[in-house]
């Protein structure tokens, strides 16, 4: 049996359901799968720059539940994807353009009941439905907020960037702040550790690549092993961010 997540990223157990880049290669499509786990591959958005237009983080926000909101942009695209799993999709207003800030309306990192990112670009509908979960919205500079954020649980997260590990650290999480870089993202100089990871169950956090690769990697496993969580690198390859490993549903019982 399996259950939709009561909170956007974090399993309460194994997932058996995530959404990731469509462009993703085989060796992680192959890891996922032989734990089990199937994959959802986003459409493109032509309208965004190569590196980032299948970036699941760019396109959607899951709310909890069976919620998930798209850009209209894509909208039309993901409802064949996401109906068969009985998802509610709906359509957000901010229709999505190549260049910052007008890319980043659904890139939100929630963190159980906080949420950071650039609020005035924040799309009206999730803000909307984030609202009516009490969720707190946090400003702070960067608009990447999910790119940027590696969701370990409920009260910890690793990040690069200063201003959200700042902001974090004022609303009682954990955080770890590692260096920038070491990450591809095709196209540009690098990408965020965000994007690159996120979490299958409770206790394991999935990277799209080889983790052990970074020069962070034993403060990573360090803080991760804190709260008892265990980092499985999906593959040997150079890590690379992926727009996020969005968990959508868990297997229950």
């Amino acid at each position: 049996m399996e259950q939709f997540l009561k909170t956007p990223f974090l399993p309460e157990k194994r997932v058996s359901h995530v959404i990731v880049d469509g462009r993703v290669s085989s060796s992680i499509i192959s890891s996922l799968h032989e734990l089990g786990i199937d994959t959802i591959l986003t459409p493109a958005l032509a309208s965004l720059y190569p590196s980032v237009r299948c970036h699941p983080d760019m396109l959607i926000h899951p709310i909890g539940d069976d919620i998930v909101v798209a850009a209209p942009d894509v909208y039309d695209l993901f409802k064949p994807l996401l109906m068969p799993l009985k998802i509610k999709l709906i359509r957000g207003k901010t229709y999505i353009k190549s260049n910052y800030p007008e890319s980043i309306a659904y890139n939100v990192a929630r963190i159980n009941n906080v949420a950071f990112h650039n609020i005035t670009y924040t799309d009206p509908v999730v803000r909307d439905y984030l609202e009516q979960k009490n969720v707190r919205m946090i400003n702070v500079k960067q608009g990447y907020a999910k790119c940027s954020v590696c969701i370990v649980n409920e009260h910890a997260i690793i990040t690069s960037d200063r201003g959200i590990a700042n902001a974090a650290d004022t609303y009682n999480l954990d955080v770890l702040l590692i260096r920038p870089g070491y990450i591809l993202l095709p196209g540009l100089n690098y990408g965020f550790v965000g994007g690159a990871t996120g979490l299958i169950a409770r206790n394991q956090l999935a990277a799209a690549g080889s983790l052990n690769k970074h020069p962070d990697f034993t403060d990573i496993v360090d803080f991760c092993s804190k709260y008892n969580v265990e980092i499985l690198s999906l593959g040997d390859e150079e890590l690379i961010d992926i727009g996020s490993i969005i968990p959508i549903k868990y297997k229950h019982g």
